[in-house]
Protein backbone atom coordinates (compact mmCIF):
# COMPACT_ATOMS: atom_id res chain seq x y z
CA UNK A 1 0.00 0.00 0.00
CA UNK A 2 1.24 3.44 -0.40
CA UNK A 3 0.14 6.59 0.47
CA UNK A 4 0.66 9.55 -2.21
CA UNK A 5 1.11 12.18 0.36
CA UNK A 6 0.17 15.58 -1.21
CA UNK A 7 2.04 17.76 1.25
CA UNK A 8 -0.27 20.32 3.91
CA UNK A 9 -3.31 18.17 3.42
CA UNK A 10 -3.39 16.33 7.18
CA UNK A 11 -1.09 13.62 5.65
CA UNK A 12 0.98 12.91 8.85
CA UNK A 13 -1.67 12.27 11.14
CA UNK A 14 -3.43 9.48 8.74
CA UNK A 15 -0.01 8.24 7.79
CA UNK A 16 0.69 7.64 11.23
CA UNK A 17 -2.69 6.12 11.95
CA UNK A 18 -2.47 3.67 8.88
CA UNK A 19 1.16 2.42 9.81
CA UNK A 20 0.13 1.40 13.51
CA UNK A 21 -2.27 -0.92 11.87
CA UNK A 22 0.64 -2.81 10.32
CA UNK A 23 3.27 -5.11 11.84
CA UNK A 24 6.17 -3.64 13.64
CA UNK A 25 8.88 -2.43 11.18
CA UNK A 26 6.48 -3.01 7.85
CA UNK A 27 6.04 0.42 7.64
CA UNK A 28 8.05 3.35 6.36
CA UNK A 29 6.46 6.53 6.94
CA UNK A 30 7.96 10.31 7.54
CA UNK A 31 11.16 9.78 4.88
CA UNK A 32 12.78 11.36 2.40
CA UNK A 33 11.05 12.58 -0.64
CA UNK A 34 10.85 10.20 -3.62
CA UNK A 35 12.21 12.59 -7.05
CA UNK A 36 12.28 11.97 -10.58
CA UNK A 37 14.19 10.16 -12.52
CA UNK A 38 15.13 7.32 -10.06
CA UNK A 39 11.94 7.70 -7.48
CA UNK A 40 9.57 5.16 -9.49
CA UNK A 41 12.72 2.38 -8.82
CA UNK A 42 13.44 3.37 -4.94
CA UNK A 43 9.21 3.16 -4.78
CA UNK A 44 9.17 -0.11 -6.45
CA UNK A 45 12.12 -1.52 -3.65
CA UNK A 46 10.42 0.21 -0.58
CA UNK A 47 7.05 -1.69 -1.70
CA UNK A 48 9.07 -4.90 -2.35
CA UNK A 49 10.26 -4.47 1.79
CA UNK A 50 7.75 -2.55 3.70
CA UNK A 51 3.67 -3.52 3.60
CA UNK A 52 2.98 0.43 4.16
CA UNK A 53 4.79 3.50 2.11
CA UNK A 54 4.17 7.07 2.68
CA UNK A 55 6.09 9.74 0.78
CA UNK A 56 6.21 13.11 -0.92
CA UNK A 57 7.19 12.94 -4.34
CA UNK A 58 8.73 15.72 -6.90
CA UNK A 59 8.60 15.24 -10.46
CA UNK A 60 6.79 12.02 -12.40
CA UNK A 61 8.04 9.44 -10.16
CA UNK A 62 5.07 7.84 -10.36
CA UNK A 63 4.73 7.80 -14.16
CA UNK A 64 4.14 4.18 -14.57
CA UNK A 65 3.60 3.24 -11.02
CA UNK A 66 2.19 -0.04 -11.28
CA UNK A 67 0.94 0.08 -7.31
CA UNK A 68 -2.88 -0.72 -7.68
CA UNK A 69 -3.44 -0.07 -3.89
CA UNK A 70 -2.32 3.94 -3.69
CA UNK A 71 -4.20 5.90 -1.55
CA UNK A 72 -3.90 9.91 -1.32
CA UNK A 73 -5.55 12.77 0.07
CA UNK A 74 -7.14 16.38 -0.74
CA UNK A 75 -8.10 19.24 1.62
CA UNK A 76 -10.21 21.95 1.02
CA UNK A 77 -7.89 24.64 -0.85
CA UNK A 78 -7.81 27.58 1.03
CA UNK A 79 -7.23 26.03 4.42
CA UNK A 80 -4.42 24.38 2.48
CA UNK A 81 -3.08 27.15 0.62
CA UNK A 82 -2.73 29.04 4.18
CA UNK A 83 -1.13 26.07 5.47
CA UNK A 84 1.73 26.42 2.69
CA UNK A 85 2.28 29.82 3.21
CA UNK A 86 2.94 29.36 7.54
CA UNK A 87 5.20 25.94 6.10
CA UNK A 88 6.97 28.26 3.75
CA UNK A 89 7.26 30.68 7.19
CA UNK A 90 8.83 28.19 9.24
CA UNK A 91 11.16 26.25 6.75
CA UNK A 92 14.53 27.90 5.96
CA UNK A 93 15.46 25.20 3.30
CA UNK A 94 12.08 26.92 1.25
CA UNK A 95 13.62 28.95 -2.13
CA UNK A 96 10.37 31.24 -0.47
CA UNK A 97 11.21 31.32 3.20
CA UNK A 98 13.49 34.78 2.53
CA UNK A 99 10.31 36.46 0.46
CA UNK A 100 7.46 35.24 2.74
CA UNK A 101 9.85 36.47 5.86
CA UNK A 102 10.27 40.00 4.35
CA UNK A 103 6.75 40.94 2.27
CA UNK A 104 3.46 41.27 4.23
CA UNK A 105 1.20 38.09 3.18
CA UNK A 106 -0.80 39.93 0.42
CA UNK A 107 1.84 41.05 -0.86
CA UNK A 108 3.47 37.40 -1.11
CA UNK A 109 0.78 36.28 -2.72
CA UNK A 110 0.81 39.11 -5.40
CA UNK A 111 4.31 38.35 -6.62
CA UNK A 112 4.70 34.69 -5.70
CA UNK A 113 1.12 33.20 -5.82
CA UNK A 114 1.18 31.80 -9.01
CA UNK A 115 4.13 29.36 -7.45
CA UNK A 116 2.13 27.87 -5.21
CA UNK A 117 -1.53 28.30 -7.19
CA UNK A 118 -3.85 24.57 -7.60
CA UNK A 119 -1.37 23.59 -5.84
CA UNK A 120 -2.64 20.27 -5.45
CA UNK A 121 -4.02 19.97 -8.64
CA UNK A 122 -0.30 20.67 -10.46
CA UNK A 123 0.83 18.47 -7.29
CA UNK A 124 -0.73 15.11 -8.41
CA UNK A 125 -0.03 15.96 -12.45
CA UNK A 126 3.49 16.87 -11.74
CA UNK A 127 3.30 13.12 -9.67
CA UNK A 128 2.47 11.38 -12.97
CA UNK A 129 3.38 13.19 -16.05
CA UNK A 130 6.37 14.74 -17.77
CA UNK A 131 5.64 18.91 -17.01
CA UNK A 132 5.21 19.56 -20.70
CA UNK A 133 4.92 22.92 -22.27
CA UNK A 134 1.24 20.76 -23.48
CA UNK A 135 0.73 19.99 -20.14
CA UNK A 136 1.65 23.50 -18.95
CA UNK A 137 -0.87 25.13 -21.33
CA UNK A 138 -3.62 22.57 -20.81
CA UNK A 139 -6.77 24.65 -20.49
CA UNK A 140 -8.63 21.45 -18.17
CA UNK A 141 -5.73 20.66 -16.19
CA UNK A 142 -8.19 20.11 -13.77
CA UNK A 143 -10.01 17.10 -16.10
CA UNK A 144 -6.65 15.40 -16.15
CA UNK A 145 -5.97 15.64 -12.17
CA UNK A 146 -9.40 13.67 -11.85
CA UNK A 147 -8.51 11.37 -14.27
CA UNK A 148 -5.62 10.41 -12.00
CA UNK A 149 -7.53 10.62 -8.72
CA UNK A 150 -9.97 8.06 -10.34
CA UNK A 151 -7.27 5.56 -11.00
CA UNK A 152 -6.68 5.73 -7.09
CA UNK A 153 -7.74 3.08 -5.00
CA UNK A 154 -8.58 5.73 -1.87
CA UNK A 155 -9.13 9.16 -2.30
CA UNK A 156 -9.76 10.89 0.90
CA UNK A 157 -10.62 14.50 1.65
CA UNK A 158 -8.80 15.79 4.65
CA UNK A 159 -11.75 16.28 6.69
CA UNK A 160 -13.11 12.82 6.23
CA UNK A 161 -9.77 11.27 7.83
CA UNK A 162 -11.44 9.96 11.12
CA UNK A 163 -13.81 8.59 9.32
CA UNK A 164 -11.95 7.02 6.70
CA UNK A 165 -9.99 5.00 9.08
CA UNK A 166 -12.96 3.23 10.73
CA UNK A 167 -13.99 2.25 7.19
CA UNK A 168 -10.42 1.21 6.31
CA UNK A 169 -9.95 -0.66 8.95
CA UNK A 170 -13.51 -2.82 8.33
CA UNK A 171 -12.55 -2.58 4.82
CA UNK A 172 -9.08 -4.48 5.43
CA UNK A 173 -9.98 -5.94 8.52
CA UNK A 174 -6.61 -4.28 10.68
CA UNK A 175 -7.21 -2.06 13.56
CA UNK A 176 -6.48 1.35 13.37
CA UNK A 177 -6.10 3.53 16.82
CA UNK A 178 -8.78 6.37 17.78
CA UNK A 179 -7.08 9.34 16.39
CA UNK A 180 -5.01 11.04 19.80
CA UNK A 181 -4.58 14.76 18.23
CA UNK A 182 -3.26 16.27 15.05
CA UNK A 183 0.12 16.65 14.16
CA UNK A 184 1.69 19.53 12.80
CA UNK A 185 -1.26 21.92 12.73
CA UNK A 186 -1.23 25.22 12.58
CA UNK A 187 -3.06 27.50 15.58
CA UNK A 188 -6.20 29.35 14.56
CA UNK A 189 -5.63 32.77 16.18
CA UNK A 190 -6.67 36.06 14.68
CA UNK A 191 -3.77 36.05 11.99
CA UNK A 192 -4.63 33.06 10.76
CA UNK A 193 -8.20 34.21 10.14
CA UNK A 194 -7.20 36.95 8.27
CA UNK A 195 -4.34 34.79 5.95
CA UNK A 196 -7.41 32.28 5.26
CA UNK A 197 -9.53 35.78 4.04
CA UNK A 198 -6.72 37.54 2.12
CA UNK A 199 -6.64 33.71 0.48
CA UNK A 200 -10.35 33.90 -0.07
CA UNK A 201 -10.47 36.54 -1.50
CA UNK A 202 -8.57 35.63 -4.23
CA UNK A 203 -9.43 32.57 -6.19
CA UNK A 204 -7.35 32.39 -8.90
CA UNK A 205 -5.33 31.21 -6.61
CA UNK A 206 -7.49 27.86 -5.99
CA UNK A 207 -10.09 27.73 -8.50
CA UNK A 208 -9.16 24.27 -10.16
CA UNK A 209 -8.39 22.92 -6.51
CA UNK A 210 -11.49 23.81 -5.16
CA UNK A 211 -13.25 21.78 -8.33
CA UNK A 212 -10.31 18.98 -7.07
CA UNK A 213 -11.19 18.85 -3.65
CA UNK A 214 -14.90 18.60 -4.90
CA UNK A 215 -14.36 15.70 -6.81
CA UNK A 216 -12.43 14.07 -3.95
CA UNK A 217 -15.56 14.02 -1.98
CA UNK A 218 -17.81 12.60 -4.82
CA UNK A 219 -15.17 9.39 -5.32
CA UNK A 220 -14.76 8.65 -1.36
CA UNK A 221 -18.75 8.52 -1.27
CA UNK A 222 -18.52 6.37 -4.02
CA UNK A 223 -16.28 4.44 -1.71
CA UNK A 224 -17.59 4.70 1.36
CA UNK A 225 -21.13 3.62 -0.33
CA UNK A 226 -19.99 0.60 -2.05
CA UNK A 227 -18.48 -0.49 1.30
CA UNK A 228 -20.98 -0.17 3.51
CA UNK A 229 -23.55 -2.08 0.51
CA UNK A 230 -20.59 -4.66 0.95
CA UNK A 231 -20.53 -4.97 4.52
CA UNK A 232 -24.29 -4.85 4.91
CA UNK A 233 -26.13 -5.15 1.50
CA UNK A 234 -29.41 -5.60 3.03
CA UNK A 235 -31.52 -2.40 3.71
CA UNK A 236 -31.39 -0.55 6.48
CA UNK A 237 -34.47 -0.03 8.75
CA UNK A 238 -34.44 3.54 8.39
CA UNK A 239 -33.94 3.36 4.44
CA UNK A 240 -37.47 0.96 4.19
CA UNK A 241 -40.46 2.96 3.11
CA UNK A 242 -42.77 0.57 1.61
CA UNK A 243 -42.74 -3.42 2.23
CA UNK A 244 -45.21 -6.05 2.04
CA UNK A 245 -44.76 -9.93 1.36
CA UNK A 246 -43.79 -9.88 -2.55
CA UNK A 247 -42.12 -6.38 -2.40
CA UNK A 248 -40.32 -3.50 -1.18
CA UNK A 249 -38.85 0.13 -1.31
CA UNK A 250 -35.75 1.12 0.42
CA UNK A 251 -33.86 4.86 -0.36
CA UNK A 252 -30.54 5.05 -0.90
CA UNK A 253 -27.76 7.72 -1.19
CA UNK A 254 -29.17 11.18 -1.43
CA UNK A 255 -31.29 11.03 1.40
CA UNK A 256 -31.60 12.34 4.92
CA UNK A 257 -32.76 10.01 7.90
CA UNK A 258 -36.77 10.09 8.15
CA UNK A 259 -38.13 12.60 10.44
CA UNK A 260 -41.67 12.46 11.83
CA UNK A 261 -44.47 15.45 10.47
CA UNK A 262 -47.36 17.07 11.86
CA UNK A 263 -49.55 13.96 11.08
CA UNK A 264 -47.12 11.29 12.29
CA UNK A 265 -45.73 10.32 9.01
CA UNK A 266 -42.49 9.49 8.34
CA UNK A 267 -40.89 11.80 6.08
CA UNK A 268 -37.83 11.54 3.95
CA UNK A 269 -35.67 14.45 2.83
CA UNK A 270 -33.90 14.28 -0.69
CA UNK A 271 -30.23 15.74 -0.43
CA UNK A 272 -27.57 17.51 -0.19
CA UNK A 273 -26.84 15.85 -4.04
CA UNK A 274 -29.19 15.88 -6.89
CA UNK A 275 -29.85 12.82 -7.23
CA UNK A 276 -31.91 10.43 -4.86
CA UNK A 277 -31.72 6.47 -5.00
CA UNK A 278 -34.77 4.67 -4.64
CA UNK A 279 -34.14 1.11 -4.78
CA UNK A 280 -36.66 -1.39 -5.26
CA UNK A 281 -38.31 -5.11 -5.43
CA UNK A 282 -41.64 -4.92 -7.40
CA UNK A 283 -43.70 -7.52 -8.76
CA UNK A 284 -44.59 -7.83 -12.34
CA UNK A 285 -47.90 -6.23 -11.99
CA UNK A 286 -46.86 -3.39 -10.12
CA UNK A 287 -45.67 -1.33 -12.39
CA UNK A 288 -45.71 2.33 -11.13
CA UNK A 289 -43.79 4.00 -8.05
CA UNK A 290 -46.03 6.91 -6.09
CA UNK A 291 -44.42 9.21 -3.28
CA UNK A 292 -46.30 12.60 -1.90
CA UNK A 293 -43.71 15.40 -1.50
CA UNK A 294 -45.08 17.86 0.80
CA UNK A 295 -42.75 20.46 1.09
CA UNK A 296 -40.38 21.67 -1.11
CA UNK A 297 -37.34 23.73 -0.48
CA UNK A 298 -36.18 26.64 -3.68
CA UNK A 299 -37.37 24.20 -5.99
CA UNK A 300 -40.97 23.95 -7.81
CA UNK A 301 -43.24 20.85 -8.37
CA UNK A 302 -42.31 20.48 -11.66
CA UNK A 303 -38.97 20.51 -10.74
CA UNK A 304 -38.33 16.86 -10.13
CA UNK A 305 -37.57 14.67 -12.33
CA UNK A 306 -37.13 10.38 -12.84
CA UNK A 307 -34.05 8.75 -14.47
CA UNK A 308 -32.78 5.51 -14.76
CA UNK A 309 -30.23 3.94 -12.63
CA UNK A 310 -27.40 4.67 -15.60
CA UNK A 311 -28.76 8.88 -14.36
CA UNK A 312 -29.70 9.54 -17.95
CA UNK A 313 -32.84 7.89 -19.44
CA UNK A 314 -35.42 9.96 -18.10
CA UNK A 315 -38.97 7.68 -17.05
CA UNK A 316 -42.03 9.12 -17.43
CA UNK A 317 -43.67 11.04 -14.31
CA UNK A 318 -46.56 12.15 -13.45
CA UNK A 319 -48.39 14.14 -10.43
CA UNK A 320 -51.04 15.84 -8.90
CA UNK A 321 -52.51 17.83 -6.24
CA UNK A 322 -53.79 15.92 -3.27
CA UNK A 323 -54.07 18.47 -0.53
CA UNK A 324 -53.22 22.39 0.00
CA UNK A 325 -49.92 21.98 -0.22
CA UNK A 326 -49.23 17.93 -1.01
CA UNK A 327 -48.70 16.91 -4.44
CA UNK A 328 -48.81 12.69 -5.54
CA UNK A 329 -45.85 11.88 -7.77
CA UNK A 330 -46.05 8.57 -9.88
CA UNK A 331 -42.90 7.13 -12.04
CA UNK A 332 -43.73 4.56 -14.64
CA UNK A 333 -41.05 1.43 -14.23
CA UNK A 334 -42.22 0.02 -17.16
CA UNK A 335 -38.83 -1.26 -19.01
CA UNK A 336 -37.05 -1.60 -15.77
CA UNK A 337 -36.09 -4.81 -14.32
CA UNK A 338 -38.00 -6.13 -11.47
CA UNK A 339 -34.88 -6.12 -8.73
CA UNK A 340 -33.70 -2.96 -9.93
CA UNK A 341 -32.90 1.55 -8.66
CA UNK A 342 -33.85 4.90 -9.94
CA UNK A 343 -33.07 8.06 -9.02
CA UNK A 344 -35.21 11.69 -8.44
CA UNK A 345 -33.27 14.58 -9.84
CA UNK A 346 -33.54 18.23 -9.16
CA UNK A 347 -31.84 20.57 -10.76
CA UNK A 348 -30.21 22.42 -8.15
CA UNK A 349 -30.43 22.04 -3.91
CA UNK A 350 -30.60 24.75 -1.92
CA UNK A 351 -30.64 24.95 1.94
CA UNK A 352 -33.38 26.64 3.61
CA UNK A 353 -31.15 29.62 4.88
CA UNK A 354 -30.81 30.35 0.89
CA UNK A 355 -34.14 30.88 0.12
CA UNK A 356 -35.82 31.92 3.20
CA UNK A 357 -34.76 35.28 5.66
CA UNK A 358 -36.34 34.02 8.35
CA UNK A 359 -34.27 30.35 8.17
CA UNK A 360 -31.28 29.49 9.85
CA UNK A 361 -31.08 26.30 8.52
CA UNK A 362 -27.91 24.96 6.06
CA UNK A 363 -28.53 21.49 5.67
CA UNK A 364 -28.75 20.72 1.40
CA UNK A 365 -32.41 19.55 1.07
CA UNK A 366 -34.38 19.46 -2.33
CA UNK A 367 -38.05 18.23 -1.22
CA UNK A 368 -39.56 16.12 1.93
CA UNK A 369 -41.22 12.63 0.67
CA UNK A 370 -43.61 10.02 2.30
CA UNK A 371 -46.67 8.13 1.16
CA UNK A 372 -44.14 5.34 -0.71
CA UNK A 373 -45.93 2.74 -2.46
CA UNK A 374 -45.87 0.38 -5.56
CA UNK A 375 -48.55 0.08 -7.23
CA UNK A 376 -50.23 -1.87 -10.11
Amino acid sequence: MFFFHIPKTGGQNLASRIAQSFQLGKSHILGETLCHPNGGETLKKLLEQYDFVEKHVQGPALKGCECESVLTAVREPVSQLASCYLHILRNNNSNLHRAAMILRADDFFLKFGDVLANFQTNYIIQAYHDWSPKIVSLKNRYGLAVDILQRLRWVIPSELTDEFCTLWALEMRRPVPVERGRINVAEKNEKYLDLVALIQSRPDLWHMDYALWQAARGLYDNYRNQLLKHLAPAPTFDGVCFSNLNSSIWLGRGWYAPESDSHYRKVWWSGPENYSEICYVRTEHERYLSFCVIVYCGVSKDDIFAVGRDREDRLPIQFRKTGDSEWEYTVDLVGTPLNGAIFLWVPVVYAPIMVSDSSTNTRRQAFAACNWSLVE
